[in-house]
C-alpha cells in the first residue's frame, strides 16, 4: 500500500443492535489553561436588521473546540467596541489575550462583505485580517471560516468548523422504527436527510472528496457496506459477503475502502478498490481484526 499505512485494532465485535439518540452535540468542560478570548459583535452596514449574528455563531465553535474561552459580551473591557474604538490595553488588563472585532457591509446586490480583524493583546498587534464576500444563505458558512481561520491563526493547527457531519438517529414512524442517516454543518445546523431506511444504519465514513459517504446497512436481515453519492442520491453496493460486512473506511486518495469482513471464518481486514471491487486481504489469523483506520 505504499506510503500509505492501514492501522487496525484487535476488538471483540459489538452487537448490532445499537442505540442510536438524536444529535445532541454538547461540550460539558474546557480543556485546562483554555486561551481567553473574545469575539465582538460585527458593526452592520447595511439596510434593515442584521442578516445573521456572525460573532455568536464564531464564539460557540471556539468554545466548542475545549482550547478557548469565549468572553461574555456583559464582560466586555469595551461593550461597544468596533475596528475604530480598539484600546487593547484594556482587554490586556482584564486577561484577555484575543480580541476579534469587524463589520458585515451590504452591497446593492444584496450580498456581504464580511470583515473581521484578530489583535493579540499581549502583543499589542493584529494577529490577522480577512475580507470574505457571502451571500446570506451562505453567511452561517462564512462564520464557520472565520472560525478556522482564527483557530489557526492562534493554534497553528487547521480547524474543522466549516466542514459536515454525517450522523445516524431513529425514529418511529406509525408503529414502525426508522433509521436516518443525516449530514449536518459542524455544530449541527442546516441538516437534511440522506437516507431514511426500515432497516439499521451504522458507521457511516466520508469520502475525502467529500462527496460520497460509506455506510453499513442490514437491508435484507443481513449487515452490507454501501457507497451513497451525496450530489446524485444514487447509491450501490460495494460489500455483501457472507457474514460480517463493516467497519468502511475510505483512503487518503479516495480509491479505497478498509473493511471488516468474515467471508473466510474469523473478522479480518480487507481493503477494496471501490471502482473494481478487488480485495485484497491485510490481517489473518484466529482473532478477530476490526475497525481499521487509515495514517497517512
Amino acid at each position: 500500500m505504499s506510503l500509505t499505512r492501514l492501522i487496525f485494532s484487535f476488538l471483540l465485535l459489538a452487537s448490532t443492535s445499537s442505540v442510536w439518540a438524536e444529535l445532541d452535540i454538547r461540550i460539558t468542560e474546557g480543556a485546562e489553561g483554555a486561551i481567553p478570548i473574545a469575539i465582538a459583535p460585527l458593526e452592520w452596514q447595511g439596510s434593515g436588521a442584521r442578516p445573521e449574528n456572525i460573532a455568536n455563531i464564531v464564539s460557540a465553535d471556539l468554545k466548542r473546540s475545549g482550547r478557548f474561552n469565549t468572553l461574555e459580551q456583559s464582560r466586555f473591557a469595551q461593550p461597544d467596541v468596533t475596528p475604530g474604538s480598539i484600546e487593547l490595553y484594556r482587554w490586556r488588563q482584564k486577561s484577555i489575550d484575543y480580541l476579534v472585532v469587524g463589520r458585515i457591509e451590504q452591497d446593492a446586490a444584496g450580498t456581504y462583505q464580511i470583515q473581521f480583524q484578530l489583535f493579540d493583546t499581549i502583543k499589542g498587534r493584529q494577529l490577522a485580517g480577512y475580507s470574505i464576500p457571502a451571500k446570506q444563505r451562505d453567511l452561517r458558512m462564512a462564520a464557520h471560516q472565520i472560525s478556522d481561520l482564527i483557530y489557526e491563526a492562534i493554534l497553528g493547527v487547521r480547524g474543522a468548523f466549516n466542514t459536515r457531519i454525517a450522523y445516524i438517529t431513529n425514529a418511529h414512524q406509525g408503529s414502525q422504527r426508522h433509521y436516518i442517516m443525516q449530514v449536518a454543518d459542524s455544530d449541527g445546523y442546516n441538516a437534511r436527510t440522506i437516507l431514511d431506511s426500515p432497516h439499521p444504519l451504522m458507521s457511516p465514513d466520508w469520502s475525502p472528496d467529500g462527496r460520497r459517504i460509506a455506510v453499513v446497512s442490514f437491508e435484507k436481515n443481513r449487515a452490507h457496506v454501501y457507497v451513497q453519492d451525496l450530489l446524485t442520491g444514487q447509491r450501490r453496493v460495494v460489500s455483501n459477503f457472507r457474514g460480517i460486512n463493516g467497519a468502511p473506511a475510505w483512503s487518503p486518495d479516495g480509491q479505497r475502502l478498509a473493511l471488516t469482513l468474515s467471508k473466510s471464518g474469523s473478522a479480518q481486514i480487507y481493503v477494496m478498490d471501490v471502482d473494481s471491487g478487488q480485495l485484497n486481504q491485510v490481517t489473518t489469523g484466529r482473532f478477530i481484526n476490526t475497525e481499521p483506520a487509515w495514517m497517512p
